[in-house]
């Protein structure tokens, strides 16, 4: 090889170089853009699917029935994990036992021995837990109307239900959970519903 034809090699090996380099610096570009893209559309798709619960209760403009509701003000269906309803730091199964504790409820037995319902049928309950609330909708938990029979636990429970607290552990279609009192705005995440000791049931 002559002096001349040297620096010519030298300089195509060089531009050999800068164009591997450019061409694996594109590569890494469009890898990093694809990544970041995917994580915006992946973002994008859960927020479109956010649940987001909260408990209300209502005293019907104050003759009406009184209800406890459980309402889905996300963007994205709810699968309703647990349930959990409290009075003075006691778990409760069940409407008609906690109106019994707060509210002198009494239970009239019906046809099947194992089931009891309220004197005039003034109570009334829905499942929750297990279920899937879409967006924009609500389940009513406990409804107990005003009835001359019980009268004297209606206007108790409508004194005391501000008392009553709650526990709702919830996820979204794709499986993001929240722990929540359905009062918080921010309720905490956690990776599964812990199974509560005293679950609501009905």
């Amino acid at each position: 090889m002559s002096k001349k034809q040297l620096p010519a090699l030298l300089d195509r090996h060089w531009t050999e170089y800068v164009l591997a380099i450019m061409a694996v610096l594109i590569s890494a570009i469009s890898l990093w853009i694809a990544i970041d893209t995917e994580n915006t559309n992946r973002e994008l798709v859960t927020e479109a699917s956010w649940p987001f619960l909260q408990i209300y209760d209502s005293d019907g403009g104050g003759h009406g029935p009184l209800t406890v509701n459980i309402g889905n003000a996300g963007v994205g269906p709810a699968k309703i994990e647990t349930l959990e309803v409290f009075w003075k730091g006691r778990a409760y199964r069940s409407a008609a036992e906690l109106l019994r504790d707060c509210c002198g409820f009494k239970e009239t037995s019906v046809a099947a021995p194992d089931k009891t319902v309220a004197s005039g049928h003034a109570l009334g309950t829905s499942m929750a837990a297990g279920t899937v609330l879409r967006a924009g909708s609500d389940v009513p938990v406990i409804t107990f109307a005003l009835t001359p029979d019980d009268a004297a636990a209606w206007n108790a429970f409508n004194s005391v239900r501000g008392n009553i607290t709650y526990r709702i552990c919830y996820c979204s279609v794709f499986n993001e959970c929240w722990l929540s009192n359905g009062q918080d705005l921010n309720p905490p995440r956690v990776k599964t519903c812990p199974q509560p000791q005293v679950p609501y049931t009905e």
